[in-house]
C-alpha cells in the first residue's frame, strides 16, 4: 500500500517559466512546501509554449530562451516544448473544436513521461496532459484549478466547457484554491477539496527602519504613500480602469503620492498611455520584476489595488496582506475570503469611484495595518499528501 511516506508524484502544468507569475509561483510554492514536508519526492514538468516570429508579434509574447530545463530554489523544472499554432489556435476559439497539433504534442509528451504513483495537474492544459499520462500508466491523477480554467473559460467556449466538465469527472480528485471557486464549479461534477494555497516567508512586515531602507532603494520621498497594481495585464484583470481609479484617488487624497505599475501583458500598453494622459498624475512603471523582489516591493507599498472583473484566489493578494500591506478589491471570486468587507467593492456604476475612495480612506487611516491572515504553505502540503495518502487506503 502507498502511504503519504512513500509517493512519488509528477507535476505537470503549462506556463513560463522565463516569466514567472501567479500560476508558476502557486505550482513552485506547492512544489517546495511538499519537499519541505519529506516523505515524498516529486518531479515537475512545466508545458512551455514556442512562439514563432509571427505568433510572437500577434500575442505581443518575448522570444524564450532556449532550455531543457530551469532549476529554481533547488528545483529542477523539465520542460515540454511545444509550437504555437495558428491553426490550433482558429480551431479553439474560433471553431470550438479539439486543436490537431496541440493533441499530437499531448500524446508524445505522455509516451515520455514517468506518471510515479500520483499525477499532480495544475489547471486546464495540465489537466489534458495528466489525462493522457494516466491512461497510459493506469496512474490516479488530480487536478488544481486556479480560477479563469473554471471561472472564465469554460463559460466563454463550449470546447473547452466539455473538457472540463470531462476532466473533472475523470480526476481522483480536483483542488480549488478559494471556496468560491469550487462554488463556481458546480456544472462540473467530480471528487472535490478545497486547498488553499500558502505563502512564502520571504513575505512579512518588516520594521519601519529596514522599510525606509528599501523606499530609499526605490527613489520614494519619505512623505509619499505607494498605490500600486501587482500582476498580468490580462482583461480578467480589469487593469484598464487602473488610470480612472488613479486620478479619482489622486483628487480626493492630499497628500503625496506615486503609483505604481507592477507587470506586463496585453493590455499593458494602453493603460501607460491612459496614465499618460492624465495631467500631475505620479505614476512609475516598474515593469516586470522577478518574485525574489515582490516582497521588498509590497514591503514599500501602502494599499494594493486589485479591480478585476473575476478570481479565484490570487497569490500576491495574501502576499501583500503578509507584508502588511492594505488591500483594495472587487468584490469577487475568493476576495472577500480574505479580506475585510469593507476593503472590497462590488462592480456596476461608479464602481472606479467607489474603489477610489476606499483606497483613499485607507491612506488617509493611521498607522499600518497587521497581517490580516497566516497563509500556510506547510498546511496545503499536510492536506495535499493526505488526500493522497488517503486515495491508497
Amino acid at each position: 500500500m502507498k502511504t503519504k511516506e512513500n509517493l512519488r508524484i509528477t507535476v505537470l502544468f503549462e506556463s513560463d517559466a522565463f516569466d514567472r507569475k501567479g500560476l508558476f509561483n502557486a505550482v513552485h510554492g506547492r512544489i517546495r512546501a511538499l519537499h519541505e514536508a519529506g516523505g515524498c519526492t516529486v518531479q515537475a514538468w512545466c508545458i512551455q509554449c514556442r512562439d514563432s516570429f509571427l505568433s510572437r508579434r500577434i500575442r505581443g509574447t518575448v522570444r524564450a530562451p532556449k532550455a531543457d530545463s530551469v532549476t529554481i530554489d533547488g528545483i529542477c523544472y523539465r520542460l515540454l516544448w511545444y509550437r504555437f499554432s495558428i491553426l490550433d489556435w482558429l480551431a479553439v476559439e474560433k471553431l470550438h473544436c479539439r486543436p490537431f497539433f496541440f493533441r499530437r504534442f499531448l500524446k508524445k509528451a505522455a509516451k515520455n513521461l514517468s506518471a510515479g504513483d500520483v499525477i499532480a495537474a495544475h489547471s486546464f492544459s495540465g489537466g489534458l496532459l495528466a489525462r493522457e499520462l494516466s491512461a497510459k500508466s493506469g496512474v490516479p491523477f488530480f487536478i488544481t484549478w486556479h480560477g479563469s480554467d473554471i471561472h472564465t473559460r469554460p463559460a466563454r467556449n463550449p470546447l473547452i466547457r466539455r473538457e472540463t466538465e470531462a476532466l473533472t469527472a475523470e480526476a481522483a480528485g480536483n483542488f480549488y484554491v478559494s471556496g468560491a471557486l469550487m462554488e463556481a464549479s458546480a456544472p462540473f461534477h467530480g471528487k472535490k477539496y478545497l486547498l488553499r494555497n500558502g505563502v512564502d516567508g520571504r513575505f512579512r512586515p518588516c520594521s519601519e527602519e529596514e522599510r525606509e531602507k528599501l523606499r530609499a532603494g526605490y527613489g520614494l520621498p519619505a512623505d509619499a504613500k505607494v498605490v500600486a497594481y501587482a500582476g498580468h495585464f490580462f482583461p480578467v484583470k480589469n487593469t484598464r480602469a487602473l488610470p480612472a481609479i488613479w486620478k479619482e484617488v489622486r483628487e480626493r487624497y492630499r497628500g503625496a503620492l506615486v503609483f505604481w505599475l507592477i507587470g506586463d501583458g496585453k493590455e499593458a500598453p494602453e493603460v501607460r498611455r491612459a496614465l499618460g494622459e492624465v495631467p500631475g498624475l505620479p505614476w512609475v512603471d516598474m515593469g516586470n520584476r522577478t518574485p525574489e523582489e515582490m516582497p521588498q516591493l509590497l514591503q514599500c507599498v501602502d494599499v494594493l489595488v486589485l479591480p478585476s472583473h473575476n478570481e479565484g484566489l490570487p497569490l500576491v493578494v495574501m502576499e501583500a496582506l503578509s507584508c502588511a500591506c492594505r488591500v483594495v478589491a472587487a468584490r469577487v471570486g475568493g476576495l472577500p475570503e480574505i479580506l475585510d468587507e469593507s476593503d472590497t467593492v462590488e462592480h456596476g456604476p461608479g464602481f472606479e469611484r467607489r474603489m477610489a475612495e476606499r483606497v483613499a480612506e485607507s491612506l488617509a487611516e493611521p498607522g499600518r495595518p497587521v497581517p490580516a491572515q497566516d497563509f500556510s504553505w506547510a498546511e496545503t502540503a499536510r492536506r495535499e499528501l493526505e488526500i493522497y495518502s488517503g486515495y491508497f487506503k
